[in-house]
């Protein structure tokens, strides 16, 4: 066998020089890759292009449109949400005069609308305007909530309706069915100072008279016999007499309940508003129609009872 010679072994392993061909391949091959480290910038470029051009149209067609007379609003088509059945007459008077003595101003007006909502939000019964629906081509609708009432308050001869943030509400022909359901805020002496309406009632009484109030509607479900008309704040914070209840209830029959501290005051031991109920649908279940009571104090877990002599009264064992 014929070795190989060495001519043959170095040809063997000695590199084989490109063909004259292979160049142009190469070139292309560099080329296709820095074009595609470019596309994505390129890409990215041309869609930024794109929404600024988009933007500009939108922009140009809501200028465009506040020119336009279908696109006016008119007063009669500023337009709030359906009222609760309380609200009084008065107010929605008021609300509809907002709207009436607007001049016309294009739906896409921002500042014009944004102008409506802050006179609606400027009515002292008024609690906030949650949103603005633009109702093509040229109706305004809002949605309103008004300042419900949960009290009464008594003060200078007169009865002031306050919400749940002590905010006074202007005066209205409302209802007598809400009125009646409403508990009045009382104090012996007189308040220092009583705001004007679309004011909040800055007064620490006024105030655990209202946490109390909004507790009341929870009574039904335990002693629906039992109506609280009167919320007495006259030793609130315990500014009287510290070993005292704080606040003093009135049923409609004249029942005294002595309540304890207000809920927002409340300290480590007091009651739940739910269990005093309870404990008073205890009581109004032993002693039917509150017949003989005078006094019930709820400050412990045993509600005590009490006569017109002052006298406790004793409960049944098999209830204690």
């Amino acid at each position: 066998m014929t070795s190989a010679g060495p001519e043959a072994f170095a040809g063997s392993t000695a590199p084989v020089a490109p063909s004259a061909g292979a160049a142009p391949s190469t070139a292309a091959a560099k080329s296709s890759v820095r074009a595609s480290r470019r596309s994505p910038f390129l890409a990215a470029g041309f869609f930024a292009c794109l929404a600024l051009a988009v933007a500009a149209l939108v922009k140009l067609s809501h200028r465009a449109g506040e020119e336009l007379a279908v696109f006016r609003v008119e007063p009669a088509r500023t337009r709030t949400l359906q009222w609760p059945t309380w609200v009084p007459s008065e107010w929605e008077a008021q609300a509809r005069e907002i709207g009436s003595r607007r001049t016309q101003f294009s739906v896409f007006d921002d500042a014009a609308v944004d102008a409506l909502r802050a006179e609606y939000e400027a009515l002292p019964w008024v609690k906030s305007v949650s949103a603005v629906e633009r109702k093509l081509p040229r109706t305004i609708q809002l949605a309103v909530t008004p300042r419900a009432p949960v009290a009464l308050v008594e003060a200078g001869g007169e009865r002031l309706l306050v919400d749940e943030q002590g905010c006074v509400l202007p005066r209205g022909t409302f209802d007598g069915t809400v009125i009646a359901l409403l508990a009045r805020i009382t104090r012996r002496n007189a308040f220092a100072e009583v705001p004007s309406p679309g004011q909040v009632w800055n007064d620490e009484g006024v105030a655990d008279g209202i946490s109390v109030a909004l507790t009341l509607p929870r009574l039904v479900h335990y002693a629906p016999g039992i109506q609280i008309v009167e919320i007495d704040v006259t030793n609130s914070q315990g500014r009287i007499d510290p070993q005292e209840t704080e606040i003093l209830l009135v049923t409609s029959t004249g029942v005294k309940i002595k309540w304890g501290r207000a809920p927002r005051t409340a300290r480590f031991g007091e009651l739940s508003p739910d269990v005093k109920f309870a404990n008073l649908a205890e009581v109004a279940r032993q002693f039917p129609g509150l017949a003989g009571v005078t006094c019930i104090n709820l400050r412990f877990d045993q509600a005590d009872v009490f006569d017109a002599a002052g006298q406790w009264i004793p409960r049944p064992l098999a209830s204690r």
